[in-house]
């Protein structure tokens, strides 16, 4: 039987699309045992009319919930599955609580979708998240680089006092770094991403010294797609890997930058939005306990390292939690992969 694996559409209205997808696929891909591998659009799996494939099912589902359940020619494992509370009521309607059913247990990536499955007589558990695994292909095998990376690290603000003070301080005082970090944030000037970065410097130079700012190498994962073909998009998504497998530390608010960290064994800093939205916050149960936290809102930002101030010396070790879920995942894929059926 052929091996699927999971591609990605790109959002046509404003050409971007999200290469931490990517890098839950390449997660998928360790455990594919063939060269003849059949890329599916994770959005159109209904319309799959080939012959029949085994399908590793994991991440985010999903943009197009009228197209689910699956073909019946894809034999899915279901594992690190996240069920969007965006489209809960699409996917668990009749036919799609049927699928589950005949496919369970369900490995899910996160506590809120357990729950949601659960509640509708669906077997399910925790398993964490896929790119836990990333190290038996990805982990640096030399000496670390000094590069730290912050991978969308986000500048949330509130319009107060103390922000127009310590706004203030930093043009006056600081004046040359804020506009190096710029620099290194934005390819083009405009008012609008110089307030962003000020609330940016202004913010995390609070837990992070100047140094660390201006060395930091800025990298997002919502990117414009100038790829032509997934097999691109799959090489740049190795690239990154490469990147973060051989960092001295990383700050991501981007879970498929943070969690391949763990399996790399880099040392990550998860910076936690505790004002998101549920869109984005049903995706955390079970998985924040992993991480070192920033935290952050509109005033203020914190760490749960209790160091004090993070300089480009700053040395620490990731949580081994995340290794009982790795090593389950391992096991998982390699016996659906091994299974004749």
């Amino acid at each position: 039987m052929k091996n699927g694996l999971l591609v990605y559409q790109t959002n046509p209205e404003c050409n971007i699309f999200n290469i931490g997808d990517y890098i839950q696929s390449l997660a998928a891909r360790q455990f594919l045992n063939n060269e003849d591998i059949v890329y599916l659009n994770r959005e159109r799996l209904d319309l799959y009319d080939q012959e029949e494939v085994k399908l590793i099912l994991n991440g985010w589902f999903m943009h197009s919930p009228d197209h689910w359940p699956p073909s019946k020619l894809i034999s899915p494992l279901f594992v690190a599955f996240h069920l969007n509370s965006s489209v809960k009521d699409k996917l668990l309607n009749e036919d799609g609580i049927q699928y589950f059913k005949e496919h369970q247990p369900i490995g899910c990536r996160d506590q809120y979708t357990v729950s949601l499955l659960r509640n509708e007589g669906v077997d399910a558990f925790f398993s964490g998240c896929l790119t836990l695994t990333l190290g038996m292909t990805y982990k640096c095998k030399f000496a670390r680089s000094q590069k730290i990376y912050f991978v969308d690290a986000p500048d949330l603000h509130g319009m107060s006092f103390r922000f127009l003070f310590r706004g203030l301080y930093v043009i006056l005082c600081r004046f040359e770094k804020l506009n190096k970090i710029y620099k290194k944030r934005y390819d083009t000037f405009s008012i609008v991403n110089y307030l962003k970065n000020l609330s940016f410097v202004e913010k995390y130079s609070r837990l992070f010294s100047m140094d660390v700012l201006e060395s930091a190498e800025y990298i997002e994962h919502e990117i414009k797609d100038t790829f032509s073909t997934d097999e691109d998009k799959f090489r740049y998504a190795e690239e990154l890997l490469d990147k973060y497998a051989s960092a001295k530390y990383i700050v991501t608010s981007r879970i498929h930058c943070a969690l391949p960290c763990l399996g790399l064994e880099t040392p990550v800093l998860y910076v936690y939005n505790t004002e998101q939205e549920e869109i984005s916050n049903c995706r955390m149960g079970g998985l924040l306990e992993l991480f070192h936290l920033v935290k952050i809102n509109r005033k203020d930002i914190t760490s749960s390292l209790n160091i004090g101030q993070i300089t480009v010396d700053t040395e620490f070790e990731n949580k081994d939690i995340y290794k009982k879920y790795r090593d389950k995942l391992v096991s998982i894929c390699k016996d659906f992969m091994s299974d004749a059926k």
